[in-house]
């Protein structure tokens, strides 16, 4: 109902987002045409603005969108300017937003409707920069038995009950998820998903037995063909 205590997360504040912004700007100079200070980066699903506040401490240009009124209004005031309330899915904030050269959805996508991941995944190959890239960490499955999918107006059962707490309405395997965003024009980026985690295998805090959810399999980039 939008009221702020109703909204828990999933990442209200986070410190990790200072190394992952981090590993982002070491990568940043690597893509075509891109400086790292004039990196149009766009967060989405920013919650609170954690990762853009971090982002641009990193000295990266990044911006957040939420269609959430309550997760925007916990953001703190350093970084709130940086925060808009919006649907990236309509064509008249995707015509006002300015292309981005990186866009980056942290513990996003399992929390849409699969049969809203289409049109999300189109809304964000659309404010895309020609060549430019999805950073995503979803929660996944490892093997094709456990995908779990929702629909609206799911009655919770014993046995699914536990997704309550999280919010996860669509859990699939790893190569799902490449599958899904390929079929509306991506083409999987290995070399940079290599990359970004060997940096963070090297940070001893953001090792997966700490933070399970930044395993490797949980990591896909994509790339909007130039």
């Amino acid at each position: 109902d939008g009221r702020k205590a109703t909204y828990y997360g999933p990442a209200r504040e986070w410190d990790g987002f200072a190394y992952v912004a981090n590993v982002l700007g070491e990568l940043l100079p690597d893509i075509p045409g891109v400086a790292k200070e004039g990196t149009q980066v766009l967060d989405i699903g920013c919650g609170t603005g954690s990762f853009v506040h971090h982002a641009r401490m990193a000295g990266i240009n990044a911006r957040g969108v939420d269609i959430s009124e309550a997760a925007i209004s916990f953001a703190h005031e350093r970084v709130r300017p940086f925060l808009a309330v919006a649907d990236v899915c309509r064509p008249d904030i995707q015509a006002r937003l300015p292309k981005a050269q990186v866009v980056t959805a942290w513990d996003f996508w399992e929390h849409v409707w699969s049969d809203d991941v289409e049109a999300l995944a189109k809304a964000v190959y659309a404010i895309l920069a020609s060549g430019g890239y999805l950073f995503s960490i979803i929660c996944t499955r490892s093997i094709p038995e456990q995908d779990w999918v929702l629909s609206r107006g799911v009655r919770f059962t014993k046995e699914n009950s536990w997704l309550l707490c999280s919010g996860h309405v669509t859990i699939h395997r790893w190569g799902m998820w490449v599958e899904r965003f390929c079929r509306v024009g991506f083409k999987p980026a290995y070399e940079m998903m290599s990359r970004f985690q060997v940096a963070l295998a090297e940070e001893p805090s953001m090792s997966a037995d700490k933070i399970p959810s930044w395993s490797p399999r949980h990591l896909v980039v994509m790339q909007k063909p130039a």
